[in-house]
């Protein structure tokens, strides 16, 4: 059967690293993803979740109007219903899912301190964008929880990144290196 992220359009290349957070977040932990868009590397993230029986809170955090860096996301934003689309495309997983459609850091402020075990953020990349993102998610996470993203391989995101989390502990190259981004990931000391 083919899995419904294989379906949807868009940009995912940092597998490998969902294999493991979906490996490693406890029974009944939180995950979230910053940056949505169409919903496809939170679909895979949820088939394989559901592929391995293990419950969790997941959510996908994006307000669907593109990036600043990427005029064409706007464009398309501006003739379809991108957040639509993407509650479509997250249901055929079969696995729930819980999407605010919400500016990061509005989001942000509606979790607790200590409160998620993984969070990737693949929203704006410029670097303003990024630190604020950082800045935000960082908190929320649990001793031991897993900060992660895409893009490191963008000036902006590398070097929010490095001022915000430092060199100790950072991944980077955690998935096929495509020509548009890097995974990276760092964990909260325990």
């Amino acid at each position: 059967m083919l899995e419904p992220f294989h379906l949807i359009q868009g940009f995912f290349d940092w597998e490998p690293l969902y294999d493991a957070i979906a490996a490693e977040l406890p029974r009944g932990g939180t995950f979230v993803e910053v940056g949505v868009w169409r919903g496809k590397s939170l679909a895979y993230l949820l088939c394989q979740l559901r592929a391995i029986r293990k419950p969790a809170t997941v959510f996908g955090v994006d307000h669907f109007r593109g990036s600043v860096e990427e005029a064409s996301l706007g464009e398309f934003a501006a003739v379809v219903d991108v957040e639509a689309e993407c509650r479509r495309n997250l249901a055929l997983t079969g696995y729930p899912v819980t999407v605010l459609a919400l500016e990061s850091l509005a989001a942000a402020a509606l979790f607790d301190d200590q409160s998620c075990d993984a969070v990737f953020i693949d929203g704006s990349h410029d670097y303003e964008s990024v630190s604020a993102d950082l800045a935000a998610w960082r908190p929320k996470l649990k001793p031991g929880g897993r900060l992660a993203g895409h893009d490191f391989n963008q000036t902006g995101v590398a070097r929010a990144v490095e001022e915000q989390l430092g060199f100790a502990g950072l991944e980077v190259g955690l998935a096929e290196p495509w020509e548009w981004g890097l995974a990276w990931s760092w964990r909260v000391p325990s």
